[in-house]
This record gives structure tokens, sequence and C-alpha cells, in this order.
């Protein structure tokens, strides 16, 4: 049995179709095989990401979409829960020293030029490694940002 197919017997319950929220989406197209999790169906008691994207190639995509302003702390502290709750999950299945690929997305509708500057100066902590803040408009391809992104 895969990861994938593991994550999606024990998490039916979190599981959704699109990653979008308040005519807000990343676009999954040209994407293989992946599972969205909806972040607050895992973890209702801690400020979560609103989705946790699993992809066959161990890469996870932590995405926060807002219809209006992305605070910067909310951000990152929404981002970084949904991380460890993402480890949480793959530790049951893999070994420790795999090494897993994050992308930490935020879409907004509009975004104002120092809410955006604020949020990609911002960086997230996961198990000692940092990791950049991605800031799109709504609409963006995940397969697009996983391109241009995989080579830093």
């Amino acid at each position: 049995m895969s990861i994938l197919e593991s994550i999606e017997n024990n998490f039916t319950y979190a599981i959704i179709k699109r990653c979008s929220e308040t005519g807000c989406e990343l676009r999954l197209n040209n994407l293989t095989r992946y599972i969205v999790l909806k972040g607050e169906n895992i973890c209702r008691d801690e400020k979560i990401c609103d989705c946790i994207i699993f992809l066959e190639d161990i890469l996870i995509a932590l995405v926060e979409l807002k219809s209006r302003t992305a605070k910067a702390g909310s951000v990152v502290e929404k981002l970084t829960n949904g991380s460890l709750v993402a480890i949480n999950i793959l530790e049951s299945y893999l070994d420790k020293t795999i090494r897993l690929n994050f992308y930490h997305i935020v879409l907004c509708k509009r975004w104002r030029v120092s809410e955006y500057r604020v949020i990609t100066s911002r960086k997230i902590s996961i198990r000692g490694k940092t990791y950049d803040i991605i800031a799109k408009r709504c609409g963006v391809s995940l397969s697009e940002l996983i391109s241009i992104f995989s080579s830093g």
C-alpha cells in the first residue's frame, strides 16, 4: 500500500476534492496523484492552514487561502502548525531519514504591498530547516509553483 493510499484510508473524514475557499483556489491541474486534507478537519484545537496536500514524491504543500487581509503572524503560525501535523501523519509511514519537501503557500485575491513584503520576508523553520513562504494570487497552479521553486 502506498503512502497516499494509507493517508486516504486513515483520514477519509478530512479529504476534500479541491484546495479552495471563498473564491480563492489553488489549481491542482497537471498533478497525477495527490491527496488534499482540510486542515480544520484534522486539527480543531489549534490554528492550522486551510489545506495540506500530499503528493506522491513526498512533497507537501501547506496552503493558506485568504480572500482579504493576510496577517503575517497568523499565517506563519498556521503554516507551521500544518507542517507539524503533516510530519506527524507521515512519521507512521516513513523512515525519519527520508527528506520531505515542503512548500508553504499563501494565496490572496489582492495583495497589499506591505502585507506581501512582510509575509515573504518571514521564514518557517521545521526540523532545523528553514523554508520561504510563497505568496501568490488566487488561481495559481501548484504544479507551476513546484516547477518554479523546486530548484531553490
